[in-house]
């Protein structure tokens, strides 16, 4: 879990808080998951910060935020990983 929170303080400098804070409960829930992935079962898994509406919110915005986090993402290289 920590590996993965290491990889989101990387787009620190490219999302806004918000998007980050979101992404960071949807990254911890999809990884607590077992089964079907939806987003009824990601609010149930998320706990606070990560309501079905948020969940809505986050999937919900615009193409430019993943642009830049792939950006960013493609940046690093695997050993950093």
């Amino acid at each position: 879990m920590t590996d993965i929170m290491m990889v989101l303080a990387c787009l620190n400098q490219s999302l806004h808080p918000t998007a980050l804070r979101q992404l960071t409960v949807v990254a911890q829930a999809l990884l607590a998951m077992t089964g079907r992935v939806t987003m009824l079962g990601l609010s149930r898994w998320a706990g606070k910060g990560g309501s079905y509406r948020t969940l809505q919110r986050f999937f919900n915005t615009t193409s430019n935020r993943s642009a830049k986090s792939q950006y960013t993402l493609s940046g690093l290289t695997v050993s950093e990983m």
